[in-house]
């Protein structure tokens, strides 16, 4: 199990030098997205205008924007916290759609073979969400939206903070969550069998 605290994440340029991204979690971790030797990867990152992706070939991705606003993808809009799916090698040029000018996105790569879902959870206040997971799923990243706190696992998040496990430390196919506040959760499953 690995809590990831928001403050301790550190930024680097996209893979093609448009823009900045954060690194959640990477396995394996001596693995880099540079090296293209990883199996998967979590960022988030911040879109400020108009801007290609980085192509991935081989890997998966899922998305799903964070906002405040929504965000074009090849002409179709995709708006706050709707993942969706696409192949790592298609040419995606992003845009932006709304007044702020800028939004965040939350993402996994994923070798291609693998099995990957993300799940937007909404938490309502000091009701516990039991998040089921199938057994086929071997890793978890819960990864804690702007104005949420929660406890997971008996561990304390606060905003932007994640936290990593494989169902083998939580001994059953699911997880309670609680939080102080309504807020939104994004659950990110992976069907790899890499230690974390």
């Amino acid at each position: 199990m690995k809590l990831i605290r928001s403050r301790d994440l550190k930024s680097a340029p996209w893979k093609n030098g448009a823009g900045i991204t954060t690194e959640i979690a990477i396995a394996p971790p001596t693995s880099s997205v540079s090296e293209l030797d990883f199996d998967w990867r979590i960022s988030r990152a911040e879109i400020r205008g108009d801007a290609p992706f980085s192509q991935f070939p081989g890997y998966d991705r899922s998305l799903t924007v964070l906002g405040p606003d929504s965000l074009v993808l090849n002409g179709a809009v995709h708006n706050p916290l709707a993942p969706f799916s696409f192949a790592g090698e298609e040419v995606v040029q992003a845009s932006l759609l709304g007044p702020m000018g800028f939004s965040v996105d939350f993402g996994v790569i994923f070798r291609r073979g693998l099995q990957c879902e993300m799940r937007i959870l909404t938490l309502s206040k000091e009701v516990p969400h039991r998040l089921t997971v199938p057994v086929h799923f071997k890793e978890c990243c819960l990864y804690l939206c702007e104005g949420v706190d929660a406890t997971v696992l008996g561990q304390r998040l606060s905003p932007g903070d994640s936290l990593l496990f494989s169902l083998q430390e939580v001994e059953s196919n699911f997880v309670e969550l609680t939080c102080s506040v309504r807020g939104v959760v994004i659950a990110v499953l992976v069907s790899t069998s890499t230690t974390l």
